[in-house]
């Protein structure tokens, strides 16, 4: 019987090997020898290293770029059409009813049509450089249909060849899921409506620019909310589109030489993503030609890098979150219903119609229809005509949007590759309009700059108001020159973490949506402390987990502690954390998970439930100003309503510790040294074919613990459900550009180079993220030679 056993165990174990050798081939692409494209003018090498990184050498840059669309094809064909069905509403005739919700919010807010829009105003020079990525992208489609992924096959689809507005559509998207300030405007009215004006007025979200010399100007303050109609508060729901990455945040610091080991700036970059779906966002490529030496990484379907190096120039990003949208309370013409005012005049809805089709296998063709009717004012489509926008209100609501607007003749990045200087950096970031970031970049002579990006229009009203005329409530746009930013400051360095960088005596309205400022104030005590540093330095503040939200709350934890008998234990856990949010930390688990119980408990039976998450899953808007509040002795918020007494915020405290101890109890028992971050905070990487139940582990990544938190620089965010906590954006890659070193960048992303799954370079990088190791990604020739692992020619 045990022969038999294990003879069955081994043939089973032959047959899962053969199935996955299998696999691998029917998913594989071309790596190696010879490939003939056409559209080439001279020949291209493609060096891949061991983890699967591409390398183009190719004698011009119309076919750096040409290649760049190939190989992105190649290796990304899957996520490529998966954007493209987002964007043009058409999920749900992938995936069923699920998407219909997706594809009515595209649909309306029009997103490819604007895109199309856009297209037509570019030049000759952009659209060429556009065209470039579009014909080698098309090429592959055309010629290696052998090499499709399964993954296509598994949804029906059959690709389409790329156009220009495609790729215009993808920054679209991108510039649109930034734009978050639209969240905050409809909260300001629900929490209104809820709490009252005085005690929502006190909640207003609280931004912190350190480096400012002047006292902080609140959100309320800097609003310029005029002539908001009363009527405002009667909208209810919370308008979000589902996007592929749902939340975003980045840190980004540059060291001036006089700062740094060496005689160059050495620049720092993180972007915090969802990269929790394999193969993650990022797609790192060098890209080589006679006069362009460049190696960092971009997103599918733009063409270059958006963050890494040249031989001149460094530059990384992060969301710099500035108001490009505005909702408007539209009036009914009384006397016509197809029509609005505006204004003196009244004006007839334009209304366009849109067939989406839904994956249903009953139905005849196997697909059902869904009819939905547009109206668009001359702000924007009316949304709350949408169930799906989840606006509820008796009045129609509109949205504006700059992008929307946008006329430039250039998308700005295409610039990067071949930039000398940060003063040519400046002015290619002043071309961005549809992109909405904070840009920090240095270059070879020793020049450290930041510049903020995209259209942010100068506002006459509040962000949700009754429009008069459409000249009356948006005065142009802020000048780009006159954009957040700055070069070559005293201090010798620069930064940004999504906080407010706004600085003193900014003469215009910005937003009003930032990150807290403390990861910016952790890289501010660890940069100002030094008086140099290396290369490795800027890595080990990247991995870096002390936390500055949890140093300035705890003492007040602990004294409120201290005063009970049966809170000792949890007081006595936190005197001793570092505030070092590592994977062993106790301290860490006892302060995350009290600090939610004490923000739940400060909003329960005041919010209705559904209300209290979504301001919880908004702590842009919260956290900054209560954390003020808890500094503060008594307020409102600290007293629950059921009760008899008027509770303090010692009591408060108390209660979430007493909850907190007997959660954690539960969960790991009573031996606190259990207790550890790492246990409590992980994150799970999974494939796009299977994202929950058997096989997950298989086909993904593995659940692994992770260190830091949502205010850490190594960031970890997570969703305030009572724990354990899932990591759900993170450092998605890690990047060091030091200057004085010409042959490499350090860097790690968390997945790999190929979409396909059961390929090699699917997650080949995953393992070097989770040891926190970085990865030489070449800049110098020679080294790429030198660790080629795959070397393919392609010849006209």
């Amino acid at each position: 019987m045990k022969k038999i056993l294990t003879v069955s165990v081994i043939m089973l174990a032959m047959g899962l090997a053969g199935v996955l050798l299998y696999l691998i081939d029917k998913n594989g692409t071309q790596l190696d020898g010879e490939i003939s494209l056409s559209i080439l003018d001279a020949p291209v090498t493609v060096h891949r290293d061991e983890h699967g990184i591409t390398y183009v050498f190719a004698t011009n840059k119309a076919d750096l770029i040409r290649t760049q669309g190939f190989l992105i094809a190649q290796d990304r064909l899957f996520q490529v059409e998966l954007y493209r069905a987002l964007i043009e509403g058409r999920l749900a005739s992938l995936i069923g009813d699920s998407g219909l919700n997706s594809d009515v919010k595209m649909r309306v807010v029009n997103l490819a049509g604007n895109a199309k829009r856009h297209a037509s105003f570019l030049d000759k020079d952009e659209r060429e450089y556009l065209k470039w990525y579009v014909d080698g992208y098309n090429a592959y489609i055309s010629t290696r249909k052998s090499e499709y992924p399964i993954e296509l096959s598994l949804l029906k689809i059959e690709p389409r060849p790329l156009k220009v507005s495609d790729l215009v559509a993808i920054q679209h998207y991108i510039g649109f899921v930034h734009s978050k300030n639209y969240d905050d405007e409809i909260l300001d009215l629900k929490l209104n409506t809820a709490l009252g004006q005085s005690l929502a007025q006190q909640l207003q979200p609280l931004n912190i620019n350190p480096d400012r010399e002047k006292a902080v100007i609140s959100a309320t303050e800097r609003s310029l909310q005029v002539s908001i109609r009363p009527e405002r508060n009667v909208i209810e729901g919370v308008f979000r589109i589902p996007t592929s990455i749902p939340e975003m945040g980045s840190n980004n610091w540059v060291t001036a030489p006089e700062k740094s080991v060496g005689t160059r700036p050495i620049l720092s970059n993180d972007p915090h993503l969802d990269a929790r779906i394999l193969p993650g966002p990022w797609y790192p490529i060098g890209l080589f030609t006679p006069d362009i030496k460049a190696v960092g990484a971009s997103i599918p379907g733009l063409p270059g890098i958006l963050t890494g190096r040249n031989q001149f120039v460094s530059f990384g990003v992060t969301n710099a979150y500035g108001d490009s949208q505005d909702l408007y309370i539209e009036d009914v013409d009384q006397l016509d219903s197809a029509r609005y005012i505006d204004g003196e005049k009244t004006v007839a809805f334009q209304v366009r119609t849109e067939l989406i089709l839904i994956k249903d296998e009953e139905a005849d063709g196997g697909f059902r229809e869904h009819v939905i009717k547009i109206r668009t004012t001359e702000r924007g489509p009316v949304i709350s005509d949408h169930p799906a926008f989840k606006v509820d209100s008796p009045t129609p609501i509109s949205l504006r949007w700059a992008v929307s607007e946008v006329t430039s003749p250039t998308l700005g990045v295409s610039a990067f590759l071949e930039a000398k200087s940060i003063e040519d950096l400046d002015l290619a970031i002043q071309e961005i309009d549809v992109l909405y970031f904070n840009f920090v970049f240095s270059d070879v002579d020793g020049g450290i700059a930041h510049r903020s990006s995209g259209l942010i229009p100068i506002r006459s009203s509040g962000a949700i108001a009754k429009p008069t005329t459409i000249d009356t409530d948006w005065q142009g746009f802020i000048p780009k020159r006159e954009m957040p930013g700055q070069k070559n400051p005293a201090k010798k360095w620069l930064g940004t973490s999504n906080h407010d960088v706004i600085p003193d005596n900014y003469p215009y309205f910005y937003s009003t949506h930032f990150s807290p400022y403390y990861r910016y104030q952790r890289a501010k005590e660890f940069i100002s402390s030094r008086e140099k540093l290396s290369a490795n330095d800027h890595w080990a503040l990247i991995l870096d987990v002390k936390n500055k939200h949890g140093e300035r709350l705890t003492p007040l934890f602990i004294s409120a502690l201290d005063l009970e008998p049966d809170t000792n234990e949890l007081a006595e856990i936190l005197s001793a954390w570092d505030f070092e949010d590592d994977l062993d930390s106790v301290g860490a688990t006892v302060f995350h998970l009290m600090h939610e119980h004490l923000i739940r408990q400060m909003f329960t039976e005041k919010l209705p439930q559904d209300l209290l998450e979504t301001l919880l899953n908004n702590r842009y808007y919260w956290l900054q100003r209560t954390d003020q509040i808890l500094n503060s002795l008594e307020s409102a918020l600290f007293d629950i309503p059921s009760t008899e007494r008027i509770e303090t915020r010692n009591d408060l405290i108390v209660l979430a510790a007493r909850r907190t101890h007997a959660e954690l109890t539960e969960m790991f028992g009573s031996n606190t040294n259990k207790w550890k971050w790492g246990k409590f905070h992980t994150v799970t990487f999974v494939s796009p074919l299977k994202q929950d139940g058997f096989a997950t582990d298989w086909l993904g990544g593995g659940t692994h613990e992770v260190p830091g938190s949502g205010e850490t620089l190594n960031r970890g965010q997570y969703k305030l459900n009572g724990g354990p906590y899932e990591s759900q954006w993170f450092s998605s890659m890690r990047m060091v550009a030091d200057m004085n070193d010409n042959e490499k960048i350090m860097a790690v992303v968390s997945g790999g180079n190929s979409a396909r799954q059961f390929h090699p370079h699917f997650k080949s990088q995953l393992n070097s993220w989770i040891k926190q190791e970085w990865l030489p990604w070449w800049l110098s020739e020679d080294k790429v030679i030198e660790h080629s692992h795959h070397k393919v020619s392609l010849v006209p």
